[in-house]
């Protein structure tokens, strides 16, 4: 009996079984080591440290299992990537079943929550090592049988030697996370938009159908995923803040390595800086950045992630590329539509690298890129479609427009991207780095002899950046066409688009000018954007802080009127004075950024419904008030907007 114990001891006890349980071991305490470090040195959020926490010990449990653990033996980006999200994807599936089961057991069923949470972790472990063992990691059948093998002494392992190896990607990384985590620290914590009291007051439900009305459908699913498990809404802003933060890390290092790699050339250390800075322009600028906004719905910068994986598939020779990419640019659409416009700017440029001045392989491609983007726009029309029909809800109107309605609708948005920066920034502030950009371009094409070809891409570029953010507004009837920064999201990465054309496909570097003068543009840019990403999240937490001040003091009124008359409120109507205003007067117009929610008329109800717990019907403002109201212009809130009749409350929004 003994020696039969012993054999099964044997059996199970492998090398691989003992790193897994040693990693294992280090990845728990990387998690709380972080986690406690973060509140108690630094007194950030308890939610927001443990996100942190979850994702660090995720991270180090990926590169250790991959290296030590399973010695994987996947070999380029592909298999790399598929490797890195298998991994992500089996750690989400046992986080929901132990997540779920605590909620199940003890929640429901009323279990002690000590055995239940034990018996769950040890299920997680053991899931975790089939999921990593059978699903995520590439590993050689002679490699596995060795590992297999029972062991008497824990085999060594060089750490030193595969820091050594590695260690420039995983500085690069941690720099690149640590700096986004500085500049966008704003965002992290918790913050609101518009929307995010419309999920408050209304719940995940409501949103997640508004969600599939759009075809959004990852959109509606996350906030499905939030609401199972059972997070609150002020959780789900934190911890979706730190997850965005480093999903657009994850793109930013994705396409500066996948560039690097393209160009296949020894380059300077500057000329990598400057692709870097480039590629951190193309994930985190003034349009991309309203995904680490709208934290409430989480997934705009997933649909980044997958339209730049998606445009780095199309530049590689895998066989199925074309419809991989085709895959992925759909499921960026999914998240968000005007993510896949990313897509079609940066694989233009990609191909352009790949095939260096190849006409027929560029052209070939760029018809197959258009192909796909087009499939994949289609493919969400009709979702949105079909989505409408199933919830028995028409939520977009569409309209076919006259030749004129097209022209005025492209002259008019094409002035708001193109000279007002979509409504932030300093006027004509992207055309002025525009044309500097096209003069170092003409002066490069001139003293190289380049093909003449690139031209007509690079023209291509600057007009499909401030096209493709217009052809959806065509459709839609005049009275309902708007444009905000994140429909835009092309055009915010266009000069970081713009210039890894410049130095990997028309070769700028090679003129120290040239370079000193590009170099010099992109430097103050990236500094510019990062600046941006810290007043815009400043700007919200301010306006926030007013927004609530102002809808407390209302509920205060509401209170005292109710004691005072015996009335309850459950009606509110909105009214507007002489001269309405977006934002508040100490606080720069940073559109969607800073819009005052106590000054937006179908959002000043719900603000007033998250903090006073109860809900309130509409109600149409007599004419007589309104006159009244229309005759102010306050400049800051005052009791006189407020004015109560019976049931009724009517306020004027300044």
């Amino acid at each position: 009996m003994k020696e039969k114990m012993q054999n099964i001891i044997k059996k199970f006890l492998t090398k691989e079984v003992i790193m897994y349980v040693i990693f294992g071991v280090l990845t728990t305490l990387v998690n709380l080591i972080i986690s406690f470090a973060l509140v108690g040195a630094f007194k950030i959020d308890g939610s927001i440290a443990s996100a942190i926490g979850i994702v660090t010990s995720i991270l180090f449990a990926y590169f250790t299992n991959r290296k030590w653990v399973f010695n994987t033996t996947a070999k380029g980006f592909l298999e790399n990537f598929k490797e890195f999200w298998k991994f992500i994807a089996g750690r989400l599936v046992t986080m929901a079943i132990e997540q779920g089961g605590v909620m199940i057991l003890y929640g429901h069923f009323g279990m002690a929550f000590t055995p239940v949470k034990l018996s769950l972790t040890i299920i997680v472990i053991i899931l975790n090592y089939i999921f990593s063992k059978f699903f995520a990691f590439k590993t050689d059948k002679k490699e596995v049988e060795e590992s297999d093998k029972p062991v008497k002494v824990v085999s060594k392992f060089n750490f030193l030697e595969y820091m050594k190896t590695n260690k420039i990607n995983i500085y690069i990384f941690l720099g690149m996370l640590i700096f986004a985590f500085i500049v966008c620290s704003n965002f992290l914590k918790e913050h609101y938009t518009n929307d995010s009291y419309y999920v408050s007051a209304y719940g995940y439900d409501y949103y997640a159908k508004h969600f599939l009305l759009s075809n959004r459908i990852f959109s509606a699913l996350f906030l499905l995923i939030f609401k199972w498990l059972g997070i609150p809404f002020y959780k789900e802003l934190s911890i979706m803040a730190v997850i965005l933060t480093v999903v657009m890390v994850i793109s930013w290092f994705i396409l500066y390595k996948f560039v690097i790699k393209l160009i296949k050339k020894e380059k300077s250390i500057l000329y990598n800086i400057l692709i870097g800075l480039a590629s951190f322009l193309v994930v985190f600028n003034m349009c991309t950045a309203e995904g680490l906004l709208y934290v409430e719905v989480g997934t705009m910068p997933f649909g980044i992630l997958f339209a730049i994986l998606g445009a780095c598939i199309l530049a590689t020779d895998k066989k199925l590329k074309y419809l991989i990419s085709l895959i992925l640019v759909t499921v960026s659409g999914l998240f968000y539509q005007a993510t896949s416009a990313i897509f079609l700017l940066l694989a233009l440029v990609l191909i352009a690298i790949k095939h260096r001045g190849n006409i027929k392989l560029i052209i070939k491609d760029t018809i197959f890129i258009a192909v796909i983007y087009g499939i994949a726009m289609i493919v969400n029309l009709v979702g949105v479609k079909c989505w409408q029909r199933v919830l028995g809800v028409e939520f977009r109107k569409f309209e076919v427009p006259s030749i004129t309605a097209i022209l005025a609708t492209i002259l008019k948005f094409g002035e708001t991207i193109l000279i007002y920066n979509v409504g932030i920034g300093p006027k004509y502030g992207y055309l002025i780095l525009l044309a500097i950009l096209t003069v170092i371009f003409i002066i490069g094409i001139v003293l190289r002899k380049k093909d003449y070809f690139m031209i007509l891409e690079y023209v291509t570029l600057i007009i499909l950046s401030i096209i493709v953010p217009i052809i959806p507004i065509l459709a839609t009837p005049t009275e309902a066409q708007y444009i905000e920064p994140r429909m835009a999201m092309c055009f915010g990465s266009i000069i970081g688009i713009l210039v890894i054309f410049l130095l990997a496909v028309v070769e700028i570097n090679k003129n120290k000018y040239l370079l000193i003068a590009l170099g010099s543009i992109t430097i103050i840019n990236f500094v510019l954007n990062s600046i941006f990403l810290i007043e815009a999240s400043s700007a919200t937490l301010v306006t926030n802080r007013l927004d609530h001040f102002i809808a407390k003091d209302i509920i205060q009124e509401i209170e005292k009127y109710e004691t005072t008359s015996g009335e309850k409120i459950k009606n509110i109507g909105i009214a507007f004075d002489k001269q309405y205003t977006m934002y508040y007067e100490s606080e720069p117009a940073l559109r969607c950024y800073n819009v005052r929610s106590m000054g937006t008329s179908w959002a000043v109800k719900e603000v007033i419904t998250t903090f006073i717990g109860r809900k309130f019907a509409n109600v149409n403002v007599p004419q007589n008030i309104k006159d009244k109201f229309a005759q102010k212009d306050w400049d800051r809130y005052s009791k006189e907007q407020l004015i109560f009749e019976g049931e009724n409350l009517y306020i004027c929004i300044y």
